[in-house]
């Protein structure tokens, strides 16, 4: 996904092990991010020592938020590292879980959850909206899911329920997802080019070779729809980045709809599992993991030297470099198939 699109929508707010917080109502406070303070109303995030206010956080600057946001996705970019046999509930998207506190984020993680059991009868939209009416629904074409306002995610684990926090003395909402088109450019949408999968399979978009999970291989082409049923999935490969200690990243995001009562389109809770490798002949596996959460599953790798193809531009010194792969993706609603995607990724550099 592209670097903005990391934070809007996506992947779980839940604490590390709540399968079911909600129905327990309450979460597993992770220590290193949130120390309730003994005085009430005081809480301390990072190191920061916020006041509570009738479900809103007071800080005393915007540099103070903007500092707490970063330091709270520095922090889980590295916690999400985990072993392979791990159900990952998209811990990116982790839940502060501050007590007395329910943020814009934890209301959109409730709605995912509750999605299927409204969505699938007459009349459980309508319900479905009014109930989580602070989250936004665009209602766009087929498209009837909901989604989050912000278009950080870290963001909105801030926020109380409708979007607020206080700064310097003052309520600021920080809702700024309005439109359609604002979330076609954060790459929250579905692809509009569809593809039907028919019951019987596709012969000619399967391949042969070793498939990681049960089910016949079927490639999945990125940035296209695929549609069986009532289900769709697509993958979206994101843009090369360096970070600060100069690796290239690079990575997919695996998003999913259910179509409910009256053909409605929605993003849903499931669970996919991933291998994937890239590199000559495909000897370096780069990701081997399972999610279980809302769309997208979003993954991430770096692309370390040995796996690129190098060729040399009209610049001395300056190449071309190519990394090929492939993910092979199982997801839960359409087990049947593997899904084989190709990964390519290209960047250049001064060596």
């Amino acid at each position: 996904m592209r670097e903005t699109k990391k934070y809007l929508l996506l992947t779980s707010t839940l604490c590390i092990g709540l399968a079911f917080a909600f129905v327990i109502t309450s979460c597993n406070r992770d220590e290193a991010i949130v120390e309730q303070a003994g005085n009430e109303g005081l809480v301390e995030i990072m190191g920061v020592s916020v006041e509570l206010k009738n479900n809103t956080l007071t800080l005393n600057s915007e540099s103070e938020l903007q500092d707490l946001v970063f330091k709270l996705k520095a922090y889980q970019s590295v916690s999400t590292r985990q072993g392979s046999d791990e159900v990952f509930n998209n811990d990116v998207n982790k839940t502060l879980c501050i007590d007395g506190f329910k943020s814009l984020y934890d209301i959109f993680v409730d709605a995912m959850r509750d999605a299927e059991s409204y969505y699938d009868r007459e009349g459980g939209y309508e319900e479905f909206k009014k109930k989580y009416a602070s989250l936004y629904f665009p209602e766009y074409g087929d498209d009837y899911s909901a989604y989050l306002p912000v278009s950080d995610p870290a963001l909105s684990k801030f926020l109380n329920s409708d979007g607020e926090i206080i700064i310097d003395g003052e309520t600021v909402n920080m809702k700024n997802i309005s439109t359609y088109e604002q979330l076609r450019e954060l790459g929250l949408t579905p692809p509009e080019e569809v593809v039907i999968i028919s019951d019987e399979g596709s012969p000619s978009n399967t391949r042969a070779g070793d498939v990681f999970f049960p089910g016949a291989p079927f490639q999945l082409l990125p940035d296209k729809t695929f549609q069986m049923n009532n289900r769709r999935i697509w993958v979206t490969l994101d843009d090369v980045t360096v970070d600060n200690n100069a690796r290239t990243k690079a990575g997919f995001d695996i998003c999913f709809r259910k179509k409910g009562f009256l053909g409605a389109w929605y993003n849903h809770w499931a669970l996919t599992k991933t291998y994937a490798h890239i590199g000559p002949q495909g000897l370096r596996v780069v990701d081997n993991k399972t999610i279980d959460g809302y769309s997208s599953h979003d993954h991430s790798f770096f692309l370390v030297n040995g796996t690129e193809i190098s060729t040399p531009t009209t610049t001395p010194g300056y190449y071309q470099k190519d990394v090929y792969g492939e993910a092979q993706i199982y997801y839960d609603a359409l087990r049947a198939y593997t899904f084989i995607v190709p990964l390519h990724y290209r960047f250049f550099r001064w060596w």
